[in-house]
Parts: structure tokens; sequence; C-alpha cells
């Protein structure tokens, strides 16, 4: 018959192990739920920053390709030479290639997409005036009017608004995303147990505090970049914007010094920029040093020295002060030539976000440098007589028009010194051409070495020298270009056998003229009277004769 007992529950039909083996797997599953539940939310976050970070760099990016075109389009419209197009060039390809990267990071984000079309739109018209003033110096030369300069202003203003709003709109996508991912991990850990809530604290906590932390240290070098690149937009000269340079770094890096050091016009030679009171060792060290005492220049790669682990090739330059600490060294590369480095001594080791902040700020500096350097050179090759030296007709125009407007300004006297070599077609026509370069560079360089620091010598044209002299009345005048005409009597050029003479006329401001061009023409007039008067001789406005040719000096050339 039918057993009347009731049926045993699963639980007692369970053995000891089974028992335990429940629990256990809950246990585990539970675990596993918290992990879950936990890296999803942790995964989005992730996912989150990474884009945001992606579309800030980009957006960044195009602000800095716009600035690489606005200092290639300015080189050029101010020299008319074409190495400057290079960087305008690159910074439309790189413009192109950012503002791509940005509509795909957006991932179809309305308000980001429209925000980067207006900004593509502010370049746009931005290129199509730089273009159209890169044509106009193509055509006619350097120099362009205002209106245009100001034209491109107001477009490059309005692009830095759009892409500022551009990466305030990235920011808030940022805010949100975590804002939403915080939730989650809050609502599970609560509902977990207590190991639930120690692993939701090692997996979610910890990581979003490294990642707010990682993040915040990224807006804030950010912030400081596009800072320094502003400022060095602005910079008028090499100088200043490797000062400029060693002030970002020693800002970025607290307790560290910064060294900028730079290859010579000669590039034979190392130049400090400026001298930092902790680098004396390496300002000492550098007195004669070649480019390739330093190992950055000399492998064009970063040099670090003073750690634990001492480098196979060490430096001279950066080992000669043990005492400041650890050193690295980041070479200055433009289109693959190294133009310098960057020397930053600091007491700690470098973590890698500060080694790169150093790398990432030498190669932005790089080309804007190499630009400013080409510059000064056209500036000065442009004001410079190639076979004398000094200063060209171009450069004396602008030196007397301003030296003269000082002179009026201040009451003080002006001289100007008109110097005409006698006879020297027929020192041409005897010697040869080669033997007049050879007099006219002489005669520069007596010029040049008989004047004054505050005195001003320039090539006036042909064989016409002018010297200004300001703070000198004209009989002060008179006895310098006496000095100076027994210094050119004495003057031997070699296979000439013949004496360089040179007639002086003299003339001051404001008794010999109102402006700077009647001061010129008083000279001139003095200058004509001494060669009427048989040359080689000194003559001054207004005055037949002041200073006859001692009895001793030697005929002039006829």
């Amino acid at each position: 018959m039918p057993s009347t007992s009731p049926p045993l529950s699963r639980a007692a039909d369970r053995s000891p192990a089974e028992r335990v083996r429940l629990p256990i797997l809950l246990l585990v599953a539970g675990v596993l739920l918290a992990a879950l539940a936990v890296w999803a939310p942790a995964a989005e976050q992730r996912a989150s920053s990474e884009r945001t970070y992606e579309l800030t760099r980009s957006g960044q990016l195009m602000l800095t390709a716009m600035l690489d075109q606005e200092t290639g389009v300015r080189g050029y419209l101010l020299t008319a030479d074409r190495r400057f197009l290079e960087p305008y060039g690159r910074g439309r390809a790189a413009f192109d290639g950012a503002e791509r990267e940005v509509l795909r990071e957006a991932g179809g984000d309305a308000e980001i997409s429209g925000l980067v079309a207006e900004s593509a739109r502010i370049a746009s018209d931005w290129q199509h005036e730089a273009s159209d003033a890169v044509e106009h110096v193509r055509r006619h030369g350097a120099g362009t009017t205002t209106s245009t300069a100001l034209r491109r202003k107001a477009l490059m203003d309005r692009f830095r608004a759009s892409n500022a709003k551009l990466i305030k709109a990235v920011d808030d996508r940022r805010r949100d995303a975590l804002a939403r991912s915080e939730v989650m991990p809050v609502v599970s850990i609560l509902l977990l147990a207590a190991a639930g809530i120690a692993i939701g604290w090692a997996v979610v906590v910890r990581p979003r505090r490294r990642v707010a932390e990682e993040q915040r240290l990224a807006r804030r070098y950010a912030a400081e970049q596009r800072e320094f690149t502003e400022a060095l937009q602005m910079t008028g000269n090499e100088d200043e914007a490797n000062e400029l340079l060693e002030r970002h770094l020693e800002r970025s890096l607290p307790g560290s010094d910064a060294l900028v050091l730079r290859r010579n016009n000669s590039d034979n030679r190392l130049e400090v920029i400026s001298a930092q009171t902790s680098a004396d060792g390496v300002i000492e060290g550098l007195e004669g040093a070649e480019p390739r005492a330093c190992i950055a220049i000399r492998y064009g790669r970063a040099h670090r020295q003073g750690g634990s682990t001492p480098p196979l090739v060490p430096c001279d330059l950066c080992g000669r002060d043990p005492a400041a600490g650890e050193a690295t060294c980041v070479p200055s590369l433009v289109g693959g030539q190294v133009i310098g480095s960057v020397l930053v001594r600091h007491p700690h080791p470098l973590s890698e976000a500060e080694d790169a902040r150093i790398g990432d700020s030498v190669t932005q500096a790089a080309p804007i440098l190499a630009n400013l350097r080409t510059l000064a050179k056209a500036e000065r090759q442009a004001a410079t007589d190639a076979l004398t030296g000094m200063a060209n007709a171009r450069a004396v125009q602008d030196t007397l028009k301003r030296m003269v407007a000082q002179a009026l300004r201040t009451g003080a006297p002006l001289t100007a010194v008109m110097v005409d070599l006698d006879h020297f077609k027929q020192l041409n026509d005897v010697y040869g051409h080669e033997r007049g370069n050879e007099a006219l560079a002489a005669v520069g360089q007596i010029l040049t070495a008989g004047v004054r620091v505050s005195d001003f010598a320039g090539r006036y044209g042909g064989e016409e020298f002018i010297l200004l002299l300001p703070d000198t009345a004209r009989e002060g005048g008179v006895v310098l270009a006496e000095k100076l005409r027994r210094a050119l009597g004495a003057l031997v050029l070699p296979e000439v056998d013949r004496q360089v003479t040179a007639s002086f006329g003299v003339a001051s401001l404001p008794d010999d003229g109102i402006d700077a061009a009647t001061l010129v023409r008083a000279a001139d007039r003095a200058l004509y009277q001494a060669k009427a008067d048989g040359r080689d001789r000194v003559v001054a406005a207004q005055i037949e004769r002041v200073m006859p040719p001692s009895t001793a000096s030697v005929s002039p050339v006829t």
C-alpha cells in the first residue's frame, strides 16, 4: 500500500556538499553581477572619456592648424618669401584632417556637427581672404592693405569664438556622460552585499576618481597649451618667443628651470637665450661649445640624465651641475633639421605626462621659432648692403626719418655727413671693378669703425656714404669728418698704388635744415663745394672751407 508519510523536501534531500555549493554559487553569481554592474558603466565612462578626449584634441588641432596658416600667410605677406607658405599649406591640410576627425568622433551629434560646420565656413572665408592676399603679393610684391588684414583678423576672431563653443559643447557631453555613468554603480552598490560594496569601491570609485583627476589635469594642460599657443603667436622676435617657452615650461613644471639653447647664425656654436641663476654651470660650459656638445642636438632625440641609471653617452652640458637634480633635454626639430634644444632641470623624475608636456611644448614652438628666425634674417638682408655690410639706401631713408623726428622732438642737434670717394670711376677703369669693390668694402669698414655706437653709418648709393650723428653740432661733425678723411688717406689696398681719398660735406639740424630732405640737401651742397675746391677735404654747410687738407697730404687720384 502506498506510504502516507509526507515527501521529503528537496533541501532535505541534498547532501551537505550540495547545501554548501548553492550559497557559494549565489555568492559567485552576486559577485559576477556586481562586477558586471560596475564594469558596464565603467566601460561606458572610459569610452566616453576617450571619445571626449579625441573630440577635444581634434578641435584644438583645428585651432592650431588655423594659427599655423595665419603665421605662414603673415610671414609671406611681409617678405614675399614662398617658404612661409609651407606652414600655410600644411595648416590647410591639417585643418581638413582635424575637421574629418571631429565629425567622425561626433558620431552624428547634431550640435557638434553644426558647430564644426560653422567653424569650417569661417575657416573657408578666412582661407579665401588669405588666398587673395597671397595672390596679391605674388603679383605685386610684399605688402597688403589694412582692410584685408582687418578682415582676416575679424574672421580669425570669429573662428576662435566658434572653436571655443565647440570645445565647450564637447565638455558638456563629457559631464552628461559622467552624470549618467554615476547612477548605475551607486544603485548597484546599494543593492548588493558588503562584498559588492567593497568590490564596487575598488573597481568603480577609485578608477573614476583617477579618470576625473586625469581629465582635470588634461583640461588644465589644454588650457595652458592654448594660452601658450596664443601668446606664442603674438611674439615679435625669436628671443621673445624663446623666453616665453622657458616661462611656460617652468610654470607647467613647478620647481624646474628651463634653458633654451640655439645654434648661432654661423651654425658653429651654441647660444643661451636667457641666463638662469641655477644654470650658471651650463652657461659657463657653453662658452665656445659646438652644437655637438649637446647630446640631444647631436642625435636629434630627447636626452635624460641624472636618474638612478646613468645614460650610455653622458652629456657634458646636462651633467655639469649635478646638484641641480635631473635634466631632460629635448631637441627643436623643424623639417628634420635641429635648430636648437631646450634643457629642463627638475628636482624629481618626471612622469610620462610631464615628459610628454615638454616634448609637446617644444614641438609646438619649434616651427614658430624657425619662422621668426627666417623672418628676422630676411629683414636684416633687406636692410643691409651686401658689399659693405652697412645699411643700404632703404635702411638709410628709414633711419634718417626716425633720427630727424627724434631730434626735432627733443630739440637736440643732428649732424649729417655726406662722404663721396674721389675719382672712383678712374680707380675702377684702371684697376678693375674687383679692386673697386674692395675699396668700397674697406671704406665702409673704416667709416663704421670710426663712429660711435649711437651714430649711424650707411651706404647712400654707388661710392657715396652718409653718417648721422645724433646730439652732435656741426663743429663736432667737422672734427669727426676730418678724422675719417685722414684714416681714409692712410688706407692701402693690395695691387693699388694710388691713394684712396674722399670729399666730405657736413650739415646740421636745425641750423642747416628743417627736415630730412633739407638736411641731406645742405650736406650734399657742402660735398659738391668740397669737390669743387679740389677734393680730399671737409666742407661744412654755409662755410666755404672749414678745414683744408693737411699740407702733408698726398694729392688725390686724378
